[in-house]
């Protein structure tokens, strides 16, 4: 494709202003999907064959084109990336554009930095389901971690995280996240197999004190500050041995309110 069908960014470190989670180039020509704490995603353009490529390899060792979705080897070999880069992936494969020619060279490190203070603008689509789940309308004040998988040791910091943001976990497997700084609230949805870690001796704190669970299983809470109301709906086998008081009262009050719910349906109205 042509150079003249290629969208001017506005962002100098953004190639495409379709996809602005993709940033650079760094000094080998690659683009990076920047992440803090968790796997940046590498992709490089092939003028040879007019193809891009992509790696989650820090040493980019090796790569896979993008008409492909699965790691070839590695750790990650037969995996699946998290679903931005699914999406950077499939853009690439679909148009094949290749990046404008005079971006400036940049740090992974400044990209990284830039990334945390002027992340892309959720997607309409996104943001909708975002509100839906919070019954909220103010989708900046959230930070979003979607769509990730076997992450080992994922930072919710400052960098990531703003003390009036919510935090909303979805659709994550099998992955472990510690909070080191003030936010709001935290709400999950449909995650499995997943460990969140409250560390309040360095920083960590839930302001409001509530945490929402929906259609998730085998969740583990570690809260290191104080959470008075744990919500759990739709959701299987729930370990929180920091918060117990908080579990049993929140499962009290759903059991409650199905009670009274069954005697309501059963018991028959008086006549006048």
């Amino acid at each position: 494709m042509s150079d003249s069908a290629t969208a001017k960014p506005s962002n100098p470190n953004v190639p495409f202003e379709d996809v602005p989670e993709l940033r650079g180039p760094l000094s080998n020509g690659c683009f990076v999907r920047p992440a803090n704490g968790m796997t940046s995603m590498f992709y490089r353009y092939e003028p040879t064959d007019g193809q891009w490529y992509w790696t989650p390899d820090p040493a980019q060792a090796f790569w896979m084109p993008c008409t492909t979705l699965l790691v070839s080897q590695g750790k990650w070999e037969g995996k699946k990336p998290a679903y931005f880069n699914v999406s950077i992936i499939e853009w690439l494969n679909a148009t094949r554009q290749a990046p404008p020619a005079d971006m400036p060279v940049v740090e992974l490190s400044y990209l990284q930095a830039d990334f945390a203070a002027n992340p892309p603008a959720p997607r309409a689509s996104d943001a909708a389901k975002i509100n839906a789940a919070l019954g909220t309308s103010n989708v900046q004040s959230t930070s979003v971690v979607r769509g990730e998988r076997d992450v080992a040791d994922g930072q919710l910091d400052k960098e990531r995280v703003g003390v009036k943001d919510t935090v909303v976990i979805k659709d994550c497997h099998n992955c472990t996240y510690t909070l080191t700084t003030y936010c709001t609230k935290l709400h999950m949805d449909d995650c499995t197999d997943i460990t969140i870690k409250v560390d309040g001796a360095n920083g960590g704190k839930i302001v409001s004190a509530v945490v929402e669970m929906y259609k998730c299983e085998r969740v583990n809470l570690e809260f290191g500050s104080a959470v008075k109301t744990l919500q759990a709906d739709g959701c299987d086998t729930v370990s929180s041995p920091r918060s117990r008081a908080a579990t049993k009262s929140a499962k009290s009050a759903t059991r409650a309110k199905s009670t009274r719910s069954a005697a309501a349906a059963t018991t028959p109205k008086k006549r006048n």
